[in-house]
């Protein structure tokens, strides 16, 4: 074998563009630079026309011998005229364009990532000293030039038609084989191997030279090489060989000498680059498929349509699947690569054109697959070829094993998800059959109430006039007005009086709570003397409180004497109180009577202290509950119908006022009530409420909205009549229905709720309201005339922002919008 020789390699920027040849002098020429980037494109016209005299124009035109264009310009050189060459620069340039741009008849494709314009202008230079030379149409150099890849295990991965040709062994027959078993010769391997070496520790870009092939008819024949590096960092070598013997037939070398020593130049070694160019262009296409098969995530194989059905293409995906590698299946048969013969007939058998089928294959046990199968879908097609004769099989393996999986967890959740439905359904009816029934129970129950207050209403009437008549008699009895009564006689009179009193005491307590339970009990409201009020009730409790040498004391700390009250309830808050104390009080101990209005107040407080039992924080929504007693045993100790405090708390609510209650077991307990000094009725003289509908309606949207809801009249105007104190406020009284009717036409700053009424019309207007974007930064307000803990957990399970008892304070409303 004979040496291979070296010589430096000529600027280019990459294997994969067409070199001019070198020769011929420089006259003034013209280049025509099309579409390139104004910076790029002044910087190669410069050095263009200042160092080599070349003119540039920016179109072609008769005198323009050579075009520049740019690839991203899209402008292929084929719209050029016929006769003025072309050559593409660009930048990252991709192998498919520029096959595209050779196959079109570029000159040259030049990528300016790796060239610098200097040598660009070079290059252009020299294609203006060789034109392109039109080669015989009867001559291709495909027909005399064989192509193969390499890897570095010099295992052959691409063999040409021409290769075939020469060498007389298929495609089939080579692939998958080293280049130094059977292609050159054993002694001759040696400095091939060393020379590829030579390239990939990059001492080397390339090397040519001559070497013998064997063909499969164990010929030997006289070849000349050239070897390029696919990439830049020569994982593959291209190599392309001509026989020697037809060198002398080639338009486009000189007849080759033998002589091999360094300083032998084959001329063809110079044409072998445009021609690797060619052969590729030719081919680009099945070159970019088959690199995107190979890197599908689906497998893809193919065999040859022959009885033994051997493999061509068997891509990565099918090595992960069937855990076999390429060397294990790439020109074998199927019987030799499987031995499974029911995946032997599902990878080959084919009803042409195509067939799919869905299969369970066997794998080795891998911690991803641990049930060591998976499933596949196979799609088969035959491919014919130009005759129409059937050439080989494509099949293509999906791994639907995940996706399977899935569709069944889908499916089992979605039935889950179905019977999970079912029994919400199941759930949600008797949900509404229960709100259906307690809705019936409750009016049932509201039913039954007012027809126990009518009772109660009528039958203390029927009771009253008997009774009357009693106590009139024993009075007249005792004050002797029908004669003398001996001691016996007069002490069972007084008896009968006493419970006579007791009697009559307690239907007025019965009629007064069904007339406001019915809403019949008007107040008298006039100006009242709390003074006077306050020390008559203490008289009447006096004679009562003697009797446990209890002491009653008024202690008046008020500016104030005179308010808007109805005095008859007014005195019977206070003796309801006051008998309540005396009776729990512990004896030879004093209740006191307060009385305040502190300085800027519009309320004046009446408080009632004793020295009693005690109540349980627990226990004080009971007391205020009719007919209710903390004792309930036969045995109590302390008698009463549990009829005072509730009529205390329903009278304080008339008069749109506030109860407070502060006690500890054995430390006695304190009452306090509070109540406006001044009763407001409606708008003041000369203005008139705005209404809701109103508000809503009109085309402005009201800012700073607040809305009071409360079915108490005095209780509402006291809180319109605090609100004034805050003018930037636009205050408006309203019930659930007329805010169901328009909460999506306002945006309310503050809504003040009463409790009570709350419990009356429901809350689901409440959650309705809560879900308007419009109402998400509304401030919600409880308000209540018991201010106790079952007041406050109230107000907190229902979400209001805050609890305040009555009357409201103007700082309330000042508050909402501080200033």
């Amino acid at each position: 074998m004979r040496s291979s020789d070296t010589e430096p390699p000529s600027p280019r920027p990459s294997p994969l563009h067409a070199s001019p040849e070198q020769s011929g002098e420089t006259s003034l020429h013209s280049v025509a630079l099309r579409g390139l980037p104004e910076k790029l494109r002044h910087a190669l016209k410069t050095e263009l026309e200042e160092t080599h005299h070349i003119r540039c124009d920016s179109t072609p035109s008769d005198k323009v011998q050579l075009a520049c264009l740019w690839t991203e310009s899209r402008h292929p050189p084929s719209l050029y005229r016929e006769g003025v060459d072309c050559i593409v620069l660009g930048e990252s340039i991709p192998f498919t364009e520029i096959s595209a741009y050779i196959e079109m008849g570029a000159l040259g494709v030049y990528d300016l990532r790796l060239v610098p314009i200097k040598v660009a202008a070079e290059l252009i230079k020299s294609h203006l000293r060789s034109p392109r030379k039109k080669a015989p149409q009867t001559t291709t150099p495909s027909s005399r030039f064989a192509i193969l890849e390499w890897d570095r295990d010099f295992r052959i991965a691409r063999w040409s038609d021409d290769a075939e040709t020469l060498t007389g062994l298929s495609r089939n027959q080579a692939l998958n084989r080293s280049i130094g078993e059977w292609l050159i010769p054993e002694e001759e391997i040696g400095p091939f191997i060393a020379s590829c070496h030579s390239v990939i520790k990059g001492e080397l870009p390339e090397f040519k030279g001559q070497w013998n092939i064997i063909t499969a008819d164990e010929q030997t024949l006289p070849t000349f090489w050239k070897v390029v590096p696919k990439d830049h960092r020569a994982q593959s070598f291209i190599g392309i060989f001509e026989l020697a013997s037809s060198a002398e037939l080639s338009p486009r070398a000189t007849p080759l000498s033998p002589h091999t020593g360094p300083d032998a130049t084959p001329p063809v070694h110079d044409e072998l680059p445009d021609l690797l160019t060619e052969a590729f262009a030719q081919d680009s296409k099945v070159e970019f498929l088959a690199t995107a098969v190979e890197h599908l995530a689906i497998g893809v194989y193919v065999t040859d349509e022959t009885e033994d059905c051997v493999f061509t293409v068997w891509n990565k995906e099918m090595q992960r699947l069937f855990q076999k590698k390429k060397s294990e299946v790439l020109g074998k048969r199927l019987s030799e690569v499987f031995t499974d013969p029911l995946l032997r007939s599902v990878l080959s058998e084919v009803a042409p054109p195509r067939t799919r089928n869905r299969a369970i294959i066997p794998q080795m046990a891998t911690p991803k697959r641990p049930d060591a199968h998976f499933i596949a879908d196979i799609n088969k097609t035959v491919l014919f070829d130009d005759s129409g004769a059937k050439s080989s099989i494509v099949g293509v393996v999906h791994d639907v094993t995940d996706r399977i999986k899935s569709e069944n967890r889908l499916v089992a959740a979605f039935n889950e998800l179905e019977a999970s439905k079912e029994k919400l359904e199941q759930s949600n009816l008797e949900i509404r059959k229960g709100i259906e029934k307690a809705k019936k129970l409750a009016v049932a129950a509201q039913s039954s109430n007012k027809a126990k207050s009518f009772f109660l209403s009528n039958i203390s009437h029927e009771l009253r006039t008997p009774l009357n008549s009693i106590i009139s008699l024993t009075h007249a009895l005792l004050e002797k007005t029908f004669g003398p009564l001996n001691p016996i006689q007069t002490e069972n009179m007084e008896i009968v009086s006493d419970s006579a009193r007791h009697l009559q005491a307690l239907i007025t307590d019965i009629l007064d709570l069904s007339k406001i339970e019915l809403g019949k009990l008007n107040l008298k409201i006039a100006r009242a003397n709390v003074v006077e009020i306050a020390q008559s009730s203490i008289r009447m409790v006096e004679q009562q409180a003697a009797l446990k040498e209890v002491t009653c004391k008024l202690d008046n700390r008020a500016a104030i004497d005179l308010i808007d009250a109805d005095s008859k309830r007014l005195r019977q808050i206070l003796l309801n109180l006051l008998v309540n104390a005396v009776k729990f009080t512990r004896p030879k101990t004093q209740i006191t009577l307060e009385i305040d209005s502190p300085p800027g107040s519009n309320s004046i407080y009446f408080t009632v202290r004793d020295h009693g039992i005690g109540i349980q924080e627990s226990d004080f929504h009971r007391i205020f509950s009719p007919f209710t007693q903390l004792d309930d045993s036969l045995a109590r100790q302390y008698e009463g119908t549990g009829l005072g405090l509730a009529i205390v708390s329903k009278l304080v609510e008339l008069h749109g006022g506030g109860l407070r209650v502060q006690s500890r077991p054995n430390e006695g307990a304190q009452f306090r009530v509070e109540l406006p000094c001044a009763q407001h009725e409606g708008a003041p003289p000369g203005e008139s409420l705005p209404t809701l509908a109103e508000i809503a309606l009109k085309s402005k949207r009201v800012d700073n909205l607040v809305l009071i809801v409360d079915e108490n009249d005095r209780s509402t105007a006291q809180a319109l009549a605090a609100s004034r104190a805050n003018p930037q406020l636009t205050t408006v009284a309203a019930m659930p229905n007329e805010i169901s009717a328009y909460h999506d036409q306002i945006a309310p700053k503050a809504i003040i709720v009463d409790l009570s009424t709350l419990s009356s019309h429901g809350h689901d207007w409440m959650q309705i309201s809560r879900a308007l974007p419009s109402w998400k930064n509304t401030h919600w307000i409880a308000t209540c005339s018991l201010d106790i803990a079952t007041s406050h957990e109230s107000a907190k399970q229902h979400s209001f922002h805050e609890f305040r008892c009555k009357p409201l304070k103007q700082e309330t409303f000042a508050n909402l919008i501080p200033s």
